[in-house]
């Protein structure tokens, strides 16, 4: 939950537009690449069709795998970080217990884990960026083809076939910025994705039927009373109590005795509402 309300209200806030800004200006570049090799060479826009449409079904194939990549890369980081700050914190008493092997098994474990996601998303970028380079590598051919037929065969002025080439070398690493841009906003939205899991498929507390208003001078005299008070917290569970009856007047001091686990805070809970009743009456 702090992970969601730090990380990921952070993502949407600052990083998410960011990279919308950095997507919308590669994207500009990209086209503006796209239409100066066009007007300096019409023919390449033949070339151009089906590699704009190759390049459309790559990234989505792409895309469709790395975003349950990086879904496991967000997911398998959290456990790593809290395992060593629990670790960090809990020091001593790790040395008091000699846990060490047991900590430490549990810490490589999520570094494992970590590390296979890593390891899969660093060869899905390693995937993109070889099609990508042997596309663009195409695209420079074909334009310097087209140029050296254009300047046997034809008088066309040379500055504006240089022009040409010279954007269509920059189409490479503009297109390879936009995709990798459109990932990072595709990874900002699972923060979003998150957020709005606990926005919409939280359960909420149970309204009562009946709604009393108190006075404004309340509480006058301090009483609680128990009655049948049966508690548990979650339907697969036992009772955590079970029918429990008692009073306290105004003024009396009261202590709750009882072993580990016998319900003494889950009696505070339940008189404050952060668990709710199974039966009974607070």
């Amino acid at each position: 939950m702090i992970n969601r309300f730090s990380r990921d209200v952070m993502s949407v806030d600052v990083n998410l537009p960011f990279t919308l800004n950095i997507l919308l200006a590669t994207f500009f570049s990209l086209l503006a690449s796209i239409v100066m090799t066009a007007y300096g060479i019409p023919y390449v826009t033949i070339i151009m069709v089906p590699l704009m449409v190759l390049y459309y079904f790559m990234q989505k194939y792409y895309l469709r795998a790395v975003r349950e990549v990086k879904r496991l890369y967000s997911t398998s980081q959290s456990p790593l970080y809290t395992h060593f700050e629990e670790s960090v914190n809990g020091l001593v008493y790790i040395h008091a217990f000699r846990v060490y092997t047991s900590v430490q098994n549990i810490g490589t474990r999520y570094l494992e884990a970590f590390q296979r996601s890593c390891y899969c998303l660093y060869s899905a970028n390693a995937w993109l960026e070889l099609r990508l380079e042997l596309l663009a590598t195409g695209v420079v051919l074909i334009a310097a083809v087209v140029i050296l037929t254009e300047v046997h065969y034809h008088a066309i002025d040379a500055a504006l076939l240089g022009l040409a080439l010279t954007y269509s070398l920059t189409i490479n690493s503009t297109l390879k910025e936009m995709i990798f841009s459109l990932i990072e906003v595709e990874k900002e939205m699972i923060g979003a994705e998150r957020i709005l899991q606990y926005t919409h498929d939280i359960p909420v507390e149970v309204e009562p039927e009946d709604v009393q208003y108190v006075d404004y001078s309340w509480p006058f005299r301090g009483n609680i009373r128990f009655c049948d008070v049966s508690v548990r917290y979650k339907d697969c569970t036992s009772l955590a109590l079970s029918n429990i009856s008692f009073d306290v007047k105004s003024g009396e001091k009261v202590a709750i005795v009882g072993r580990t686990g016998a319900g003494k805070s889950t009696i505070l809970l339940s008189l404050f509402r952060l668990v709710e009743l199974e039966s009974g009456i607070s």
